[in-house]
């Protein structure tokens, strides 16, 4: 009779670390590609309802008009800017707008040193799109608001 081998008690616990590691490497391959597959589902579905043109408020007839995209100049760093000012837009969780409004901005009280950075940035913005720099500032109490309908068409865009 043959006797049967055994691995020895090292052996087969190098053997299910081993399996432990593969199957924690295995999980976390699969884990990043459904992560991946449903970042790009989400885009995808993101492209598909996020319209090419915006449809304007009805005139007085109730007629509704369609006014094509704001056109915006990406080349060179004028991207830097762009992201700049988008990022101070979305640091409150997003800001609400509302079309035909010409208010870009708004500040509060504590904001006065973020609020000059952003007015430097807005005619930075202006000078490099071909925009009219003209930027109205209007101080309520203590807060600042800053208007200028061709930045707020670009950037609501």
């Amino acid at each position: 009779m043959k006797a049967q081998s055994r691995l020895p008690e090292s052996n087969a616990l190098i053997t299910g670390r081993i399996f432990t590691a593969v199957t924690t490497v295995r999980t976390f391959f699969t884990s990043a590609l459904l992560s991946l597959a449903l970042c790009l589902f989400l885009l995808s579905v993101s492209a598909a309802l996020t319209p090419a043109v915006r449809a304007d408020p009805p005139d007085s007839t109730g007629t509704f008009s369609v006014t094509p995209p704001v056109a915006i100049d990406w080349s060179g760093e004028k991207t830097e800017t762009l992201f700049f000012i988008l990022g101070m837009l979305d640091e409150y969780l997003g800001r609400q707008w509302t079309e035909d409004v010409d208010c870009v901005e708004r500040f509060y009280c504590s904001e006065h040193v973020e609020a000059f950075v952003f007015l430097a940035y807005l005619n930075r913005l202006a000078s490099e799109q071909g925009l009219d720099p003209v930027i109205d500032t209007e101080l309520n109490d203590c807060l600042v608001y800053f208007h200028s309908k061709p930045l707020a068409d670009l950037i609501n865009s």
